[in-house]
């Protein structure tokens, strides 16, 4: 069986009746999420009047960097949900 989290013993990701997500969004309030976090920060940079980059009307390379971060983990997240509910599909039959 492949483990789903490196740090995680194979008996942790999993209960009797179904497979336990590592990624469950239920478990954190969204302002806790970091996904949540990075793309507020992100947000809230670029509408700081006196950063240069809103005064020139310029790109903020963190606040991208933010972002990107964000969309990243976002996309880990969802290939791991997906991997383990078609896990959970497989261990069904």
């Amino acid at each position: 069986m492949k483990k789903l989290c490196p740090d995680c013993e194979p008996e942790s990701a999993y209960d009797n009746e179904r497979l336990v997500s590592i990624f469950d969004k239920q478990q954190l309030a969204p302002e806790q999420d970091l996904i949540y976090r990075l793309r507020e920060r992100a947000r809230i940079r670029r509408q700081i009047p006196g950063r240069k980059s809103v005064q020139e009307n310029k790109p903020d390379r963190i606040a991208d960097l933010l972002e990107e971060a964000a969309n990243e983990i976002e996309r880990h997240r969802n290939r791991v949900d997906q991997e383990i509910e078609e896990e959970r599909l497989r261990s069904s039959w």
